[in-house]
């Protein structure tokens, strides 16, 4: 549902623009660069996205998402680690990386929170990126 809302709500705005703007020619993609916590699941989002066009200028366009990472920065032992996707439904392809303890830099999707503890050392990490709209545009031939 939360997929849902969030295409409708953009999905107005361009076409809200598209309108502003006069544009006429056919529109053949749109590019859309969010944050991966603004979409829990990208399927959904893609479902919403075809549903929601439909009827509309936008209807045969192809969707160009693109899921910018929330990054982890430790203060204390400058553990990183780079969270890619935020879809419930693969969290249990993602599990911590434990294997290696000594590695600082790990590329795994814990469920991210805005407070979130330090898998080396417990401190509280510095969470940047990964929320809101970065980038919109339109492809129009």
């Amino acid at each position: 549902m939360h997929e849902y809302a969030f295409m409708k709500n953009l999905i107005d705005t361009v076409l809200a623009q598209v309108e502003r703007d006069g544009i006429t020619g056919a529109i053949s993609q749109l590019n859309l660069t969010v944050g991966v916590l603004e979409v829990h699941s990208e399927a959904a989002a893609r479902q919403a996205y075809q549903v929601l066009t439909q009827g509309t200028p936008l209807e045969r366009t192809r969707l160009n998402l693109t899921l910018t990472p929330v990054t982890l920065q430790c203060l204390s032992c400058h553990y990183t680690a780079t969270l890619h996707q935020h879809d419930h439904d693969h969290d249990h392809d993602h599990p911590h990386d434990h294997d290696h303890p000594h590695d600082h830099h790990h590329d795994h999707e814990p469920h991210p929170d805005p407070l979130v503890p330090c898998p080396q050392c417990g401190a509280i990490c510095v969470a940047q990126g990964g929320t809101g709209v970065e980038e919109i545009s339109l492809l129009i031939d």
